[in-house]
């Protein structure tokens, strides 16, 4: 198979404005070490058989945003490749190391640097339409990651302790805008998600365990 297209430098791709029709679809990563310099303008996102994917839907995230643990954030506009496995990936020019992550695949996708987003959560929530998070890329432990996905589906974000697990910027934004997962993320939700509106609906729609027929229930969405 041929490789893909060589590195080179890549211009920094313009930031979106508030009020785009085109909002932020984001999928939270993470990265270490040298990884991003060794195979520059690709991020492989690790996935298992848990998780669940579509083409469709992940070829509509258009911005990823890793970070170093919770640090050191980095910003990518994003172009979905396809699936991939390990092997196709090093066929690919992937500069594999170690073992992987259990024989899993990969989400491969396109990355050029974007501009940091805005800092504040209205801005945030302006600009974003939705941002997958997968809180076993923050905690270890099954039990944290359930805490921490409870704690970023609230309303309340008092607890410090849980915060400063997270990266900064994610516990800014509202709980309607997240997608929260614990090991297992879903990227063949978004259709069913498309405003949010909707969101809200459904979320109200859990809360009085009445979901009607023909009507997406949250529960049965859930990571």
């Amino acid at each position: 198979m041929a490789k893909l297209m060589k590195s080179r430098k890549h211009k920094i791709a313009p930031p979106q404005k508030v009020g785009d029709e085109k909002k932020k679809i984001v999928l939270v990563g993470t990265y270490a070490g040298t990884q991003l310099t060794d195979w520059p303008g690709y991020y492989p996102y690790p996935i298992t058989t848990e998780d669940k994917v579509d083409a469709e839907s992940c070829a509509k995230v258009n911005e990823i945003w890793l970070f170093n643990g919770t640090k050191e954030p980095k910003y990518f506009a994003a172009e979905f490749v396809g699936v991939k496995t390990r092997e196709e990936l090093k066929s690919l020019g992937y500069p594999a190391k170690g073992k992987g992550h259990g024989g899993g695949s990969y989400l491969l996708f396109k990355i050029e640097k974007t501009y940091a987003p805005a800092s504040s959560s209205a801005a945030l929530a302006a600009a974003v339409e939705r941002v997958i998070v997968r809180t076993k890329d923050f905690a270890r432990t099954p039990k944290v990651r359930k805490q921490l996905k409870a704690y970023l589906e609230s309303t309340d974000r008092t607890d410090k302790e849980l915060a400063a697990q997270l990266p900064s910027i994610i516990t800014k934004l509202p709980a309607e805008s997240l997608r929260v997962c614990e090991a297992a993320v879903q990227l063949d939700f978004l259709n069913a998600l498309d405003s949010k509106a909707q969101f809200l609906e459904l979320k109200t729609a859990r809360a009085s365990s009445q979901c009607n027929t023909g009507r997406f229930c949250l529960e049965r969405l859930a990571c």
